[in-house]
């Protein structure tokens, strides 16, 4: 993904459906999708984002998941605050070079 980087590589629309956590993937996934495309991010590691390994959650997604009855929207939190962190560092990283 890292090769569509330049704004006349990128894509419309970028699926990210790993086989368990999305994180490692998220900067290239971001870096690559077009300006006003869609990012569709998918996460098959449900026992650790609602809150079986709060330790893990917290290595996978720097956010810790507590098992409680509101596990799933706490999921959609982590998920949306991860992808927040690696779009703010991708623009401070195009502002400050």
């Amino acid at each position: 993904m890292y090769r569509h980087r330049r704004p006349s590589d990128r894509f419309s629309a970028v699926d990210l459906d790993p086989y368990g956590c999305p994180s490692p993937f998220l900067d290239a996934a971001v870096q690559c999708v077009s300006d006003g495309g869609v990012l569709l991010v998918t996460g098959t590691d449900m026992a650790v984002l609602a809150g079986n390994c709060p330790e893990t959650c917290y290595s996978k997604y720097g956010a810790v998941s507590l098992r409680i009855k509101c596990c799933h929207e706490m999921v959609c939190g982590h998920a949306y605050l991860r992808c927040g962190f690696v779009q703010c560092v991708e623009w401070q990283q195009v502002n400050t070079a």
